[in-house]
């Protein structure tokens, strides 16, 4: 509970810093904002429907995983309520969320160790299609350099080891420094559940559809989302500039805690967008209107979903 607490008073210190600069550019750029919305009305509520569409692919593409792997008896109605209420609870403080789904599929018979095994399945493979779909839109749509393509695949194929590996990080480091008392052993046996679990379902050639396809689907709703965003500001964009944004946007959006703080993955993208062209309101802006949207998508889903479980 004190580290709970804890982590809600730094939230709210950080989004008071953060929202406070976005709250600053957005009142300096306030009539270019009324002229953004009034002449791209068209194109935010097109962002706004592919946020609904990504979030309802990343719920089917979740409920097929549980369902599949939990062998429990589990309807879209019931999970998409969970599911989205969860979100809902992220916004507020982090993991939240997910300590709810998990509490609430236990009642249910989902053991913690497994609920944690899909949750770890459904986040390394997306990682691993977003990086390779990044990698190739990199190779074949951009004039780099050879070198520099190289270079940035390295970077990736790292991330991507580091994810599959984090488990056997863990329990490496765990046995190497820290003394082995019953809470770290339970902490090793629950990775080496996740390396069996993760291990046995990624080399199933019966789950590479299920697992992978879903994922790719959703790499291709968010890259829309951030063209769409981008064209609003750019409509005559450059693919490098853009493709290589839009990586920043991605890791960003997957940094713990920092990510789910309104203000936050803004404010860094607009600095670090400064550095391939980008005004520093520019930046904010567009990564301020993939925020919003987001959002109301979030709410909009559960709105849905709640009056549907109710029928």
């Amino acid at each position: 509970m004190r580290i709970i607490n804890y982590k809600f008073y730094i939230k709210i210190f950080l989004f008071i810093i953060f929202f406070g600069v976005v709250l600053v550019q957005l009142i300096q750029n306030k009539y270019l904002i009324i002229n953004v919305i009034n002449n791209n009305t068209v194109t935010i509520l097109c962002v706004l429907f592919l946020q609904v569409f990504y979030l309802l692919t990343l719920n089917f593409r979740t409920y097929l995983l549980y369902k599949k792997f939990s062998k429990k008896i589990l309807t879209i109605n019931y999970w998409s309520k969970i599911f989205f209420k969860s979100l809902i609870f992220n916004i507020s403080l982090n993991f939240t969320g997910t300590i709810y789904r998990a509490l609430t599929l236990k009642k249910i018979g989902i053991k913690y160790s497994l609920f944690l095994g899909i949750l770890y399945l459904l986040f390394s493979s997306y990682f691993i299609v977003n990086f390779f779909c990044i990698i190739i839109e990199l190779f074949f749509f951009t004039k780099f350099s050879l070198y520099f393509k190289v270079i940035y695949s390295i970077f990736y194929f790292i991330l991507i080891f580091f994810i599959l590996y984090l488990p056997n990080i863990l329990n490496f480091f765990f046995r190497k420094f820290l003394r082995l008392n019953r809470n770290i052993l339970k902490i090793i046996n629950k990775n080496n559940f996740l390396i069996n679990f993760s291990r046995k379902n990624f080399i199933d050639s019966k789950n590479i559809i299920s697992i992978f396809g879903p994922a790719f689907v959703l790499h291709i709703i968010e890259i829309s989302i951030f063209i769409l965003s981008y064209n609003i500001f750019f409509p005559n964009f450059n693919v490098e500039t853009l493709l290589l944004l839009f990586a920043v946007s991605f890791l960003l959006d997957r940094i713990p805690f920092l990510s789910n703080i309104i203000g936050s993955s803004e404010v860094l993208f607009a600095f670090l967008s400064k550095f391939f062209g980008l005004l520093f309101y520019e930046g904010l802006l567009i990564k301020f209107i993939i925020r919003i949207t987001g959002v109301l998508a979030i709410f909009a889903c559960y709105c849905f979903s709640s009056l549907s479980f109710k029928k």
